[in-house]
Protein backbone atom coordinates (compact mmCIF):
# COMPACT_ATOMS: atom_id res chain seq x y z
CA UNK A 1 0.00 0.00 0.00
CA UNK A 2 1.62 3.15 -1.58
CA UNK A 3 1.37 6.41 0.60
CA UNK A 4 -1.29 7.85 -1.75
CA UNK A 5 -3.27 4.52 -1.36
CA UNK A 6 -3.30 5.27 2.37
CA UNK A 7 -4.58 9.19 2.12
CA UNK A 8 -7.10 7.68 -0.23
CA UNK A 9 -8.33 5.26 2.68
CA UNK A 10 -8.41 8.25 4.61
CA UNK A 11 -11.07 9.35 2.31
CA UNK A 12 -13.03 6.97 2.19
CA UNK A 13 -12.83 6.62 6.31
CA UNK A 14 -14.11 10.67 6.24
CA UNK A 15 -16.96 9.81 4.12
CA UNK A 16 -18.01 6.46 6.82
CA UNK A 17 -17.30 9.23 9.68
CA UNK A 18 -20.03 11.94 8.00
CA UNK A 19 -21.97 9.07 7.82
CA UNK A 20 -21.51 7.47 11.03
CA UNK A 21 -21.90 10.95 13.25
CA UNK A 22 -25.64 11.48 10.73
CA UNK A 23 -27.38 8.39 11.19
CA UNK A 24 -25.67 6.24 14.17
CA UNK A 25 -28.34 6.21 16.75
CA UNK A 26 -26.51 6.80 19.67
CA UNK A 27 -25.98 10.44 18.03
CA UNK A 28 -30.06 10.36 16.06
CA UNK A 29 -32.63 8.75 18.79
CA UNK A 30 -35.44 8.67 16.28
CA UNK A 31 -33.27 6.62 13.96
CA UNK A 32 -33.57 3.11 16.79
CA UNK A 33 -34.14 0.12 15.84
CA UNK A 34 -34.19 0.85 12.20
CA UNK A 35 -32.38 -0.52 8.93
CA UNK A 36 -30.20 2.89 8.22
CA UNK A 37 -29.64 3.21 12.54
CA UNK A 38 -28.21 -0.30 12.14
CA UNK A 39 -26.19 0.95 9.12
CA UNK A 40 -25.03 3.74 11.07
CA UNK A 41 -24.00 2.09 14.50
CA UNK A 42 -21.57 -0.59 11.99
CA UNK A 43 -20.04 2.87 10.43
CA UNK A 44 -17.56 3.67 12.94
CA UNK A 45 -13.96 3.94 10.96
CA UNK A 46 -12.02 5.07 14.11
CA UNK A 47 -10.27 1.68 13.67
CA UNK A 48 -9.66 2.42 10.00
CA UNK A 49 -7.51 5.73 10.92
CA UNK A 50 -5.21 3.61 13.47
CA UNK A 51 -4.82 0.44 11.42
CA UNK A 52 -3.09 3.17 8.60
CA UNK A 53 -1.61 5.76 10.72
CA UNK A 54 0.20 1.66 12.30
CA UNK A 55 0.85 0.83 8.92
CA UNK A 56 2.67 4.03 7.80
CA UNK A 57 4.37 4.17 11.32
CA UNK A 58 5.81 0.97 10.72
CA UNK A 59 7.14 1.46 7.04
CA UNK A 60 8.95 4.80 8.55
CA UNK A 61 10.05 2.44 11.61
CA UNK A 62 11.46 -0.28 9.02
CA UNK A 63 13.14 2.57 6.96
CA UNK A 64 14.95 4.48 10.24
CA UNK A 65 15.32 7.61 12.21
CA UNK A 66 11.73 9.24 12.12
CA UNK A 67 12.63 12.95 11.96
CA UNK A 68 8.76 13.87 11.49
CA UNK A 69 7.02 13.04 14.40
CA UNK A 70 6.46 16.34 16.34
CA UNK A 71 5.38 17.94 13.23
CA UNK A 72 2.88 15.32 12.54
CA UNK A 73 1.73 15.96 15.98
CA UNK A 74 2.33 20.31 15.44
CA UNK A 75 -0.21 19.53 12.34
CA UNK A 76 -2.84 18.12 13.66
CA UNK A 77 -2.87 20.52 16.78
CA UNK A 78 -2.61 23.04 15.10
CA UNK A 79 -5.40 22.99 12.82
CA UNK A 80 -7.18 21.38 15.69
CA UNK A 81 -6.59 24.30 17.89
CA UNK A 82 -7.50 26.63 14.33
CA UNK A 83 -10.82 24.98 13.30
CA UNK A 84 -12.23 24.74 16.97
CA UNK A 85 -11.25 28.34 18.26
CA UNK A 86 -13.27 29.60 14.60
CA UNK A 87 -16.09 27.47 14.93
CA UNK A 88 -16.18 28.30 19.18
CA UNK A 89 -16.58 31.97 18.08
CA UNK A 90 -18.91 30.85 15.62
CA UNK A 91 -20.93 29.57 17.56
CA UNK A 92 -20.83 31.94 20.72
CA UNK A 93 -20.83 35.12 18.68
CA UNK A 94 -23.69 34.17 15.29
CA UNK A 95 -25.70 31.20 16.59
CA UNK A 96 -26.07 33.13 20.68
CA UNK A 97 -25.07 29.54 21.96
CA UNK A 98 -23.30 29.40 25.27
CA UNK A 99 -22.56 25.34 25.42
CA UNK A 100 -19.13 25.94 25.81
CA UNK A 101 -17.73 27.29 29.02
CA UNK A 102 -14.25 29.48 29.24
CA UNK A 103 -12.88 28.77 32.84
CA UNK A 104 -9.32 28.30 32.22
CA UNK A 105 -9.47 24.89 33.40
CA UNK A 106 -11.89 24.19 30.83
CA UNK A 107 -9.53 26.18 27.92
CA UNK A 108 -6.45 24.31 29.09
CA UNK A 109 -8.34 20.77 28.87
CA UNK A 110 -9.40 21.36 25.36
CA UNK A 111 -5.48 23.11 24.45
CA UNK A 112 -4.00 19.94 25.21
CA UNK A 113 -7.09 18.06 24.13
CA UNK A 114 -6.89 16.17 27.66
CA UNK A 115 -11.10 16.48 27.30
CA UNK A 116 -12.13 17.65 24.03
CA UNK A 117 -15.66 19.37 25.80
CA UNK A 118 -15.80 21.92 22.47
CA UNK A 119 -16.20 19.54 19.71
CA UNK A 120 -15.84 15.74 21.09
CA UNK A 121 -14.70 14.41 17.97
CA UNK A 122 -11.35 15.80 18.11
CA UNK A 123 -10.52 13.60 21.29
CA UNK A 124 -8.40 11.17 19.13
CA UNK A 125 -5.94 13.50 18.68
CA UNK A 126 -3.85 13.14 21.71
CA UNK A 127 -4.30 9.20 21.51
CA UNK A 128 -2.90 9.69 18.25
CA UNK A 129 0.15 11.56 19.11
CA UNK A 130 1.22 9.40 21.97
CA UNK A 131 1.49 6.52 19.58
CA UNK A 132 3.07 8.98 17.19
CA UNK A 133 5.54 9.48 19.35
CA UNK A 134 5.78 6.05 20.66
CA UNK A 135 5.40 3.73 17.47
CA UNK A 136 9.80 3.84 17.37
CA UNK A 137 9.06 1.34 21.09
CA UNK A 138 6.01 -0.08 20.04
CA UNK A 139 7.17 -1.69 16.63
CA UNK A 140 10.95 -2.01 18.28
CA UNK A 141 9.12 -4.79 20.44
CA UNK A 142 6.85 -5.97 17.66
CA UNK A 143 10.05 -6.82 15.94
CA UNK A 144 11.48 -8.29 18.55
CA UNK A 145 8.67 -10.48 19.92
CA UNK A 146 6.59 -13.09 18.65
CA UNK A 147 4.03 -11.52 16.25
CA UNK A 148 0.81 -13.26 17.17
CA UNK A 149 1.94 -12.42 21.16
CA UNK A 150 1.96 -9.08 20.47
CA UNK A 151 -1.17 -8.72 18.71
CA UNK A 152 -2.70 -11.38 21.33
CA UNK A 153 -1.84 -8.61 24.10
CA UNK A 154 -2.65 -6.09 22.63
CA UNK A 155 -5.97 -7.32 21.84
CA UNK A 156 -6.68 -7.81 25.53
CA UNK A 157 -5.83 -4.42 26.08
CA UNK A 158 -8.11 -3.21 23.71
CA UNK A 159 -10.72 -5.55 25.43
CA UNK A 160 -9.56 -4.11 28.62
CA UNK A 161 -10.20 -0.62 27.57
CA UNK A 162 -13.92 -1.50 26.25
CA UNK A 163 -14.72 -2.35 29.43
CA UNK A 164 -13.32 0.67 31.58
CA UNK A 165 -15.02 3.11 29.10
CA UNK A 166 -17.65 2.31 31.61
CA UNK A 167 -16.29 4.21 34.01
CA UNK A 168 -16.60 8.28 33.59
CA UNK A 169 -12.63 8.99 34.50
CA UNK A 170 -11.49 6.87 31.64
CA UNK A 171 -12.93 8.60 29.28
CA UNK A 172 -10.33 11.34 29.56
CA UNK A 173 -8.85 11.61 25.74
CA UNK A 174 -5.25 10.02 27.30
CA UNK A 175 -7.26 6.63 28.25
CA UNK A 176 -8.52 6.32 24.86
CA UNK A 177 -4.58 5.44 23.85
CA UNK A 178 -5.20 1.36 25.13
CA UNK A 179 -8.84 1.72 23.21
CA UNK A 180 -6.65 2.42 19.55
CA UNK A 181 -3.85 0.57 20.60
CA UNK A 182 -4.98 -2.81 18.94
CA UNK A 183 -5.72 -1.43 15.50
CA UNK A 184 -2.67 0.56 15.74
CA UNK A 185 -0.33 -2.41 16.19
CA UNK A 186 -2.68 -4.51 13.96
CA UNK A 187 -1.65 -2.02 11.48
CA UNK A 188 2.01 -2.39 12.12
CA UNK A 189 1.46 -6.39 11.55
CA UNK A 190 -0.19 -5.70 8.28
CA UNK A 191 3.20 -3.90 7.00
CA UNK A 192 5.60 -6.28 8.16
CA UNK A 193 3.49 -9.17 7.05
CA UNK A 194 3.48 -7.15 3.70
CA UNK A 195 -0.69 -8.45 3.60
CA UNK A 196 -2.33 -5.94 1.41
CA UNK A 197 0.21 -7.10 -0.81
CA UNK A 198 0.13 -10.46 -0.37
CA UNK A 199 -3.59 -10.58 -0.79
CA UNK A 200 -3.55 -8.38 -3.82
CA UNK A 201 -1.55 -10.94 -5.74
CA UNK A 202 -4.44 -13.24 -5.35
CA UNK A 203 -7.50 -10.68 -5.86
CA UNK A 204 -6.44 -9.64 -8.84
CA UNK A 205 -6.75 -12.93 -10.70
CA UNK A 206 -9.82 -13.22 -9.62
CA UNK A 207 -13.18 -11.29 -11.25
CA UNK A 208 -13.56 -7.47 -10.23
CA UNK A 209 -17.28 -9.01 -9.73
CA UNK A 210 -16.20 -11.44 -7.35
CA UNK A 211 -14.13 -8.67 -5.78
CA UNK A 212 -17.07 -6.52 -5.21
CA UNK A 213 -19.30 -9.49 -4.26
CA UNK A 214 -16.73 -9.90 -1.08
CA UNK A 215 -16.50 -6.25 -0.32
CA UNK A 216 -19.91 -6.41 -0.06
CA UNK A 217 -20.27 -9.77 1.98
CA UNK A 218 -17.68 -7.64 4.30
CA UNK A 219 -20.38 -4.93 4.91
CA UNK A 220 -23.73 -7.40 5.65
CA UNK A 221 -21.47 -9.39 7.87
CA UNK A 222 -20.35 -5.57 9.98
CA UNK A 223 -24.08 -5.24 9.76
CA UNK A 224 -25.49 -7.98 11.74
CA UNK A 225 -21.70 -7.86 13.58
CA UNK A 226 -21.04 -4.61 14.50
CA UNK A 227 -19.94 -5.41 18.22
CA UNK A 228 -16.44 -3.26 18.71
CA UNK A 229 -14.67 -6.84 19.25
CA UNK A 230 -14.21 -7.12 15.34
CA UNK A 231 -14.58 -3.82 14.15
CA UNK A 232 -10.71 -4.07 13.53
CA UNK A 233 -10.86 -6.81 11.55
CA UNK A 234 -13.55 -6.03 9.58
CA UNK A 235 -11.62 -2.64 8.36
CA UNK A 236 -8.76 -4.55 7.92
CA UNK A 237 -10.31 -6.73 5.03
CA UNK A 238 -12.10 -3.66 4.02
CA UNK A 239 -8.61 -2.17 3.39
CA UNK A 240 -7.01 -5.04 1.48
CA UNK A 241 -10.46 -5.44 -0.82
CA UNK A 242 -10.72 -1.59 -1.74
CA UNK A 243 -6.94 -1.27 -2.51
CA UNK A 244 -7.62 -4.18 -4.78
CA UNK A 245 -10.86 -2.71 -6.44
CA UNK A 246 -9.12 0.90 -6.76
CA UNK A 247 -6.34 0.02 -8.67
CA UNK A 248 -8.34 -1.62 -11.35
CA UNK A 249 -11.45 0.97 -11.29
CA UNK A 250 -9.32 4.03 -11.30
CA UNK A 251 -11.82 6.79 -11.17
CA UNK A 252 -12.72 5.66 -8.11
CA UNK A 253 -9.62 6.12 -6.46
CA UNK A 254 -9.71 9.73 -7.54
CA UNK A 255 -12.50 10.26 -6.09
CA UNK A 256 -11.46 9.22 -2.79
CA UNK A 257 -8.28 10.71 -2.46
CA UNK A 258 -9.91 13.90 -3.38
CA UNK A 259 -11.51 13.62 0.09
CA UNK A 260 -8.47 12.28 1.73
CA UNK A 261 -6.91 15.04 1.03
CA UNK A 262 -9.63 16.80 3.09
CA UNK A 263 -9.75 14.21 5.57
CA UNK A 264 -8.94 16.33 9.07
CA UNK A 265 -10.30 19.25 8.13
CA UNK A 266 -13.85 17.77 7.02
CA UNK A 267 -13.47 15.48 10.63
CA UNK A 268 -12.91 18.87 12.03
CA UNK A 269 -16.07 20.50 10.47
CA UNK A 270 -18.69 17.99 9.98
CA UNK A 271 -19.79 17.82 13.67
CA UNK A 272 -20.51 21.56 13.93
CA UNK A 273 -22.52 21.18 11.09
CA UNK A 274 -24.55 18.40 12.13
CA UNK A 275 -25.01 18.54 15.79
CA UNK A 276 -24.52 22.40 16.64
CA UNK A 277 -24.92 24.62 13.69
CA UNK A 278 -27.54 23.31 11.16
CA UNK A 279 -28.70 20.13 13.06
CA UNK A 280 -32.59 21.58 12.62
CA UNK A 281 -32.28 22.83 9.01
CA UNK A 282 -30.49 19.17 8.02
CA UNK A 283 -33.36 17.10 9.95
CA UNK A 284 -36.38 18.88 8.01
CA UNK A 285 -34.25 17.89 4.62
CA UNK A 286 -35.97 14.37 5.20
CA UNK A 287 -33.85 11.98 2.73
CA UNK A 288 -31.35 10.47 4.51
CA UNK A 289 -29.33 10.98 1.01
CA UNK A 290 -30.16 14.40 0.32
CA UNK A 291 -29.40 15.16 4.17
CA UNK A 292 -26.16 13.13 3.55
CA UNK A 293 -24.91 14.68 0.92
CA UNK A 294 -26.23 18.68 1.79
CA UNK A 295 -23.60 17.54 4.89
CA UNK A 296 -20.60 16.42 3.00
CA UNK A 297 -21.21 19.21 0.09
CA UNK A 298 -20.93 21.89 3.21
CA UNK A 299 -17.97 20.42 5.00
CA UNK A 300 -16.39 20.23 1.75
CA UNK A 301 -16.57 24.05 0.51
CA UNK A 302 -15.60 24.61 4.08
CA UNK A 303 -12.63 23.25 4.19
CA UNK A 304 -11.72 24.14 0.98
CA UNK A 305 -11.79 27.80 2.27
CA UNK A 306 -10.29 26.97 5.44
CA UNK A 307 -6.69 25.36 3.60
CA UNK A 308 -6.56 29.46 2.12
CA UNK A 309 -5.90 29.83 5.21
CA UNK A 310 -4.23 27.06 7.15
CA UNK A 311 -1.73 26.07 5.06
CA UNK A 312 0.27 29.65 4.19
CA UNK A 313 0.30 29.79 8.10
CA UNK A 314 1.37 26.16 8.99
CA UNK A 315 3.63 26.33 6.10
CA UNK A 316 4.90 29.12 7.81
CA UNK A 317 5.58 28.44 11.33
CA UNK A 318 7.68 25.43 10.08
CA UNK A 319 9.77 26.58 7.78
CA UNK A 320 10.33 29.50 10.95
CA UNK A 321 11.01 26.53 13.80
CA UNK A 322 13.54 24.75 11.05
CA UNK A 323 15.44 27.69 11.41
Amino acid sequence: MTREESKMMQGVGILTMIFYHLFNPSFNHGLSSTVLGNMGRAANPVPLYCLLSGYGLYLVFRHGKDRHRFIRCFRLYFRYWFITALFVFVEVCLFRDYRCTFSIKEILLNITDWKASYYPPAWFILPYCILNLSSFWIFRITEKKNTWIILFLAYCVYLFSSRMNNYSWFGLNIFQTLYIFFPFVLGGVMAKLDIVEKANLILSKTNIWIVLAILALLFLLRYFIYTGAVVSFFWMGVIIVVINVVRRIPYCYKVFLFFGHHNFNMWMIHAWICWYFLHDFIIRLGNPILIYFTVLSICLIVSLILDVFIIPLESKIIREHAK
